[in-house]
């Protein structure tokens, strides 16, 4: 379900042996995503979970779901059935860090960062010009727990639209 956001989600199914016709000729099993659908009754939800205060790895996390008819109808017996019916949900993800060090990782300190980019290289006294950065040592570095330069953002959109004309039929 990688693809589809996690409120769009409505089932998950594994059949493994004796496959049912509507899955063809597979051999071994079967895994069945079942989307959510529309309703006779409008909803959503909201979910946000930020690890933002508790750690450095900066894992942000907010989804949201709404459904509901677009034409409805009652049916014989008075019940209300949705005809034509929407399901939207979506989700969005901010990670600084997706793959945390337990060790943490090294960075070169911010001053003497800025003293390399002003003078990337540096003479030697017989005239031969290296990298100012091979001259780092350990007291130029400083631990960090998160890793820097590695922040992802993701997005996902999944939208639906339902059209129920009778109810043995459902065109999505």
């Amino acid at each position: 379900t990688q693809g589809i956001p996690q409120q769009g989600v409505e089932q998950v199914s594994v059949i493994l042996g004796g496959l049912p016709a509507q899955y063809g000729d597979a051999t071994g099993g079967v895994i069945s995503v079942t989307t959510r659908g529309t309703s006779t009754k409008f909803f959503g939800g909201v979910e946000a979970i930020s690890s933002q205060l508790t750690d450095k790895y900066g894992y942000n996390f907010l989804g949201f779901s709404v459904g509901g008819p677009l034409l409805s109808k009652k049916d014989s017996s008075g019940n209300k059935t949705a005809l034509l019916g929407f399901f939207l949900a979506g989700e969005a993800v901010y990670e600084k860090d997706d793959d945390p060090s337990y060790f943490g990782n090294y960075k070169v300190k911010d001053d003497v960062m800025r003293a390399l980019e002003d003078k990337p290289l540096t003479k030697t006294e017989s005239g031969i010009n290296y990298y100012s950065a091979e001259f780092l040592t350990a007291d130029d570095l400083e631990k960090v727990k998160a890793r820097q330069n590695v922040a992802k953002t993701s997005f996902r959109l999944s939208p639906k639209i339902d059209f129920v004309p009778t109810p043995n039929i459902k065109i999505t």
